[in-house]
């Protein structure tokens, strides 16, 4: 095949920021539309021993029952589910480009290794400045139950009996009460290293299978093929 000639590319910054708010607002909405299944699986991980027999299915009817669709599975944790994926989505997808194209302008010197390093450093960016928002979430989904409006106590779910600090609590407030106790990266570590590795292979798969369809002739004239091929590529290399 003959050598392809490919430009030189720098990301205008309105283009970088309408990538990002692109895909904060994607992330943020899909993950709002599913936070139910993710405050089940965070509430049936913490409930003590011997209250989970009946199963994940069983244990989501008895919440459904008592505290209802909205109260029990869909409220919890919901502002921050959806603002911490904004923002890392922001970072994993939004940014990848600009950093990809920082590495490597020219596309033709854009090798996996390029890809791959690009895509965990944008992916390290994104989950580390998510990390708070993360936190408070999964604390407000584990601590998820019906309060009573005069003590303020729990009456449902693992923490009954306990004085609900994040669910029921804003955003804001909770990540005021994490910084009270210096508590804010509290286990951003292990978070910044998952995301940034699913990060890196996620975009190898996306970009390199692209990038690797333009090289042998793949490319068709609308770049919709080629892209919906290399996102289909990119969700067996790396699931989310």
């Amino acid at each position: 095949l003959d050598k392809i000639e490919m430009p030189m590319t720098v990301m205008d910054p309105r283009e970088l920021a309408a990538s990002m708010l692109a895909a904060g607002g994607a992330g943020g909405f899909a993950v709002a539309v599913f936070n139910p299944l993710d405050t089940l699986k965070v509430r049936y991980q913490v409930t003590p021993a011997g209250h989970e027999r009946s199963g994940m299915t069983g244990f989501a009817r008895s919440i459904l029952a008592t505290e209802g669709l909205f109260a029990g599975l869909w409220l919890p944790g919901l502002s921050a589910n959806a603002v911490g994926i904004a923002i890392s989505s922001m970072g994993r997808v939004g940014l990848y480009p600009a950093v990809r194209d920082a590495l490597a302008p020219s596309p033709e010197h854009r090798t996996p290794a390029t890809m791959f390093l690009a895509g965990l450093l944008a992916g390290a960016v994104g989950y580390f400045a998510s990390s708070p928002v993360y936190q408070i979430k999964t604390l407000a989904q584990a601590e998820a139950g019906t309060i009573d409006a005069t003590s303020g106590r729990l009456t449902t779910g693992s923490r009954a009996g306990e004085v609900a600090r994040f669910h029921g609590r804003s955003l804001v407030a909770g990540l005021g009460a994490l910084s009270r106790e210096n508590a804010l990266f509290r286990g951003s570590a292990a978070l910044v290293v998952r995301g940034a590795l699913l990060s890196a292979g996620q975009c190898l798969g996306y970009d390199g299978f692209k990038t690797a369809c333009r090289k042998v002739g793949a490319r068709r004239r609308d770049d919709s093929d080629d892209s919906n091929a290399a996102a289909f590529r990119a969700r067996f290399v790396v699931p989310d």
